[in-house]
């Protein structure tokens, strides 16, 4: 099945080949041809989490990006986890203020 954002390249499929164009995923990332938007998930943080390195990883590592859409907002995962990683950290709670 063939399925596309473009109008007129959706006019040229045969209806027996045409796929549903609402929404599909792609790469596992849902999209949604007839407005040309990729929709991603992200995990909420919730404040009651007991902050670990681990735990950051976790939430990190928890993002399904395969096309790296999502590195300018996940990037400061990867900033604290290295400063995480510098200082030896066990614990750090992330709405105190410093």
């Amino acid at each position: 099945n063939f399925i596309s954002s473009d109008k007129e390249i959706i006019n040229k499929i045969p209806e027996e080949d045409k796929g549903n164009n609402e929404r599909t995923k792609l790469l596992g990332i849902e999209w949604i041809p007839t407005q040309d938007i990729y929709r991603i998930k992200l995990k909420k943080w919730e404040e009651d989490t007991i902050t670990t390195k681990r735990t950051i990883l976790a939430h990190y590592a928890s993002t399904f990006d395969p096309l790296g859409l999502l590195s300018p907002v996940l990037l400061p995962y990867k900033i604290l986890l290295h400063k995480i990683g510098k200082k030896k950290q066990i614990g750090i709670n992330l709405y105190q203020k410093s």
